[in-house]
């Protein structure tokens, strides 16, 4: 997986590879980074929709685990 790479880090990158459009290395990192997202979708980790039986069923769960904590607390 690519680094993590801060905000500062970025624009300093980005002001280098302005600056020396020849010796730049954004090509090469974008590739990386588009190396790692085809990856973890390839892999299912990276998930673009959600389904709205899997949101209705979180939804439940949610709203089980708020009623026994409010029955745990009035007793």
């Amino acid at each position: 997986m690519p680094e993590y790479v801060s905000v500062s880090e970025f624009v300093q990158e980005v002001q280098e590879d302005w600056s020396s459009p020849t010796t730049s290395s954004f090509t090469s990192k974008m590739m990386s980074c588009r190396n790692t997202v085809y990856l973890l979708e390839e892999y299912g980790m990276v998930r673009s929709e959600v389904s709205g039986g899997e949101i209705a069923e979180e939804l439940e769960k949610e709203r089980r685990s708020f009623q026994l904590g409010m029955c745990e607390v009035s007793h």
